[in-house]
């Protein structure tokens, strides 16, 4: 994976031209709101990310789809369910977008996203939500470029639930299903918008097909994303969906 540096005046990475992409290194642990985090370091885009050391914790899913997204220049961003906010931040710091909203629905993540953003000087460019995608979808009036996801893996009743409240709200649709996130991406993009999204093998059919059915073209994909998972961006054509 390699990053371009971007000129921004905040959020910008520190990295040489011949800088391999997202090196990665332990950095530190604290403790905030009764949770123990641990962070790390990504030398190739100047970031560090703090996150819960036990949990949910981003995988390389994430990493993998901040890799694949392509934007352009000044484009408006939004991510649905960003955790805390790796993806969002790789994205601010390798691109000189406009904005990018990053939306999540648990408290803690979302207390956590705020801690990254403020520490890594990203405040210019991402903004953190604490909501549901699917409301935010309802009552946002702005129009973004590009949807980002990584969204929970398994339907609900699909696949063994954890324990941990925390990770069972991170990997399975207990907060929305596919089929309501596709609509609420539809919602809040313009025409010829773009989703990107990673999501599980066995569910390629299922999400092409749902897509498909909403005005979403798909135009890129790579199958070799993980042994798990593939990474994927549509096109939206049509407009047209409920609020």
């Amino acid at each position: 994976m390699r990053y371009a540096q971007s000129n921004h005046p905040s959020c910008h990475p520190e990295r040489s031209e011949g800088s391999p992409g997202l090196l990665r290194t332990t950095h530190g642990a604290l403790r905030i709101t009764n949770m123990d985090l641990t962070s790390e370091h990504f030398e190739s885009v100047g970031l560090t990310i703090w996150q819960p050391s036990k949990g949910h914790r981003y995988g390389s899913e994430s990493l993998a789809l901040a890799a694949f997204c392509e934007l352009s220049p000044h484009e408006r961003v939004v991510e649905f369910g960003s955790g805390v906010g790796v993806i969002s931040l790789v994205l601010a710091a390798k691109n000189q977008l406009r904005e990018i909203v990053s939306i999540e629905i648990q408290g803690m993540l979302h207390e956590i996203a705020l801690k990254n953003v403020r520490e890594n000087e990203c405040g210019a460019i991402v903004r953190c939500v604490h909501g549901d995608f699917r409301n935010f979808s309802k009552k946002n009036r702005q129009i973004f470029d590009v949807v980002v996801t990584n969204p929970p893996f398994y339907s609900a009743g699909n696949g063994r639930l954890p324990a941990d409240a925390q990770r069972a709200a991170a990997r399975h649709e207990l907060s929305g299903t596919l089929s309501e996130l596709l609509e609420a991406a539809k919602r809040v993009l313009r025409p010829q918008g773009r989703l990107a999204m990673v999501f599980k093998n066995d569910r390629y059919d299922e999400l092409v097909g749902d897509a498909s059915s909403l005005g979403f073209e798909k135009i890129r994909d790579d199958g070799e994303g993980g042994s798990d998972f593939f990474l994927v961006e549509f096109l939206l054509h049509e407009k047209k969906v409920s609020r």
